[in-house]
């Protein structure tokens, strides 16, 4: 079982990233590998964004990573809806 973020900076702007095959995020490196990851809602920023982490298992361990992001969505809390300008749950 890893954590990990599913970008290193904050999520860029839409389109932002089209013809840019260079730009490798931790998100595709595990799609890439075919490993199984669950993206995990934890809160937003002090900018108002969404902030999460990747949970990722060995190959055929789906489950695992679905518990895992489960039991960590009990702890943080779940999705909740941004705020623009302020976060309900700054992290």
């Amino acid at each position: 079982m890893l954590l990990h973020p599913a970008h290193r900076t904050p999520a860029p702007r839409l389109g932002s990233t089209y013809g840019r095959p260079w730009l490798l995020t931790p998100a595709a490196v595990f799609n890439l590998a075919g490993v199984p990851v669950t993206e995990v809602p934890l809160g937003v920023s002090r900018a108002g964004l969404p902030v999460g982490v990747q949970v990722a298992a060995a190959p055929g361990a789906d489950h695992l990573s679905i518990a895992v992001a489960l039991e960590l969505e009990a702890v943080f809390g779940g999705w909740v809806p941004p705020e623009h300008g302020r976060g309900s749950r700054e992290l």
